[in-house]
């Protein structure tokens, strides 16, 4: 079981690392809440094949207690994590973004009761560290966490650990295939309330050519959000989440060779190893 769930893992990074190139490129140019309603439109859609064969109803309040709040903080993070796209370069966002597990660490130990091992707080000191040199700026007031793009990955870095253990907890009801259509449906549903002139702003989008990527991103979160929640019923999920960030690989990479995103390159990937080099601890 657990190399069934490292091997999704894996897969999952890599998928993840690409979408988050291909959402760079768009959302530089383009409009963040759009892309964000678009893209949760069309992960639904394509996860419909999946809830139909997985369509096991769960009879207890609590399952759908959970799977309110966390379509809730998916549809908070669509709209924060989509409009950080456009304010940082992903080779940036990515290393800043692995925030994420030294939160998951704490919430997974004080919500679920999984273990805090010596090997999580020094791989977690590690990412703390990598994630202060990839975002410090010397010349600017508090280093460089006072960017906007700094600031909204953070926070979405955040909500992601948070939606990460509520996910986990959720998967000993649900099966995947219900789960994560109703994790797309109900985002969807609370943007498409929220957002004024959502029909136009949608259209507009994809209809400037933008709309391909749109479905290829959506198409790879459909089949990674699969195996990310069939993972989460495979194994903790405070040891799957250092894999899963290794995403950062691909999208620092990509953010400079594909992007261009060549301005501070030494020390994005001094940051970035270093990160790494955490996660990697974490899981070990």
């Amino acid at each position: 079981m657990l190399e069934i769930a490292l091997f999704f893992a894996l897969s999952i990074a890599f998928m993840s690392g690409i979408s988050s190139i291909i959402h760079r490129h768009v959302l530089k140019d383009e409009d963040p809440i759009a892309y964000a309603l678009a893209f949760q439109i069309f992960s639904a859609l394509f996860f419909i094949p999946l809830f139909a064969i997985e369509w096991s109803f769960p009879t207890t309040w609590e399952a759908w207690f959970l799977a309110i709040i966390a379509s809730i903080l998916w549809a908070a993070i669509g709209i924060v994590g989509f409009t950080s796209y456009k304010f940082a370069e992903v080779s940036l966002r990515s290393p800043i973004g692995r925030s994420k597990v030294l939160w998951i660490i704490i919430f997974a130990a004080l919500l679920i009761g999984e273990a805090i091992t010596a090997n999580k707080l020094l791989g977690g000191l590690l990412i703390f560290i990598g994630v202060v040199i990839v975002t410090l700026k010397l010349d600017k007031p508090l280093g460089g966490f006072g960017d906007v793009g700094v600031k909204l990955t953070l926070i979405s870095a955040l909500m992601g650990a948070m939606v990460a253990i509520v996910d986990k907890t959720a998967m000993s009801y649900f099966q995947p295939g219900l789960y994560g259509f109703i994790q797309y449906l109900l985002p969807t549903i609370w943007l498409w309330m929220a957002i004024p002139q959502r029909t136009e702003k949608v259209k507009r989008l994809l209809t400037k050519g933008k709309g391909k990527w749109v479905i290829i991103t959506s198409l790879l979160a459909t089949i990674w959000t699969w195996m990310l929640f069939r993972t989460y019923q495979l194994a903790d999920v405070s040891l799957i989440a250092p894999v899963l960030e290794l995403s950062v690989i691909i999208a620092a990479v990509g953010g400079i060779v594909l992007l261009g995103e060549r301005k501070d390159i030494l020390r994005k990937i001094v940051g970035a190893i270093i990160v790494i080099m955490g996660v990697i601890i974490v899981g070990s």
